[in-house]
């Protein structure tokens, strides 16, 4: 014999799974689009670095924004900076076990970007003939060789000097966005514990209830 309690209990159990089934997907909708947001705000942000690194009159060691040989250095250079930043923020900061494995982890990326890029920019210049005479002239007004071994290691520890410097930076800058990231994520770990404390504590309770006890009795009665 079915009783109305159980039709009662089976019918707000469909109801509730159904409403769960709703938000999650509005959840994860909205996570969706939050996450294409971010990447929209980011993006604009390093296309506006770029911008403002080939404006007018700007001058960067050989290049220049006036002839264009300014735009895809800073187009590169934005991506190794890009590259500092977000693998410390999503990668190295958040997995970080003990200081002295994380500092490790952070000075040998840094190192291996600045001596990429350094090597990206010697080609470049040598590549670029006014670049490239700018650099000769210099090189023989301090009187020091300009055969292609001297230029090469020259160019590439000079220019990864130079890189350091942006990537320590941005290696810096990079902990703007993490820090409170890491505390958003902290507060919704803490928010979510809270949550399933007290949805343990409501199966309690209901337990010591016992729904199906007071239902039947009632239908007994009547």
């Amino acid at each position: 014999m079915i009783l109305f309690s159980d039709l009662l209990f089976e019918y707000k159990s469909k109801d509730r799974r159904t409403i769960y089934l709703k938000f999650c997907k509005f959840n994860s909708m909205h996570k969706y689009y939050q996450n294409i947001g971010v990447v929209i705000v980011h993006t604009l942000a390093w296309a506006g670095v770029i911008a403002f690194c080939n404006i007018p009159n700007w001058h960067w060691g050989y290049m220049s924004s006036n002839d264009g040989t300014l735009l895809w250095p800073s187009i590169y250079g934005s991506i190794f900076n890009a590259l500092i930043f977000y693998s410390n923020a999503h990668l190295l900061y958040p997995n970080r076990k003990t200081r002295p494995f994380y500092a490790l982890k952070v000075i040998v990326l840094i190192l291996l970007a600045s001596i990429a890029e350094g090597v990206i920019d010697h080609y470049f210049i040598m590549a670029t003939p006014d670049a490239y005479a700018s650099r000769i002239a210099e090189l023989e007004k301090v009187n020091l060789p300009t055969n292609p071994t001297f230029l090469f290691w020259g160019n590439i520890l000079d220019f990864s000097l130079q890189n350091l410097y942006f990537h320590i930076a941005y290696f810096l800058l990079s902990f703007a966005y993490v820090l409170p990231l890491e505390a958003a994520k902290n507060k919704k770990k803490y928010e979510e514990l809270e949550r399933e404390r007290t949805v343990a504590e409501l199966q309690y309770l209901k337990a010591q209830i016992n729904p199906h006890f007071l239902f039947n009795g009632i239908n007994s009665v009547y």
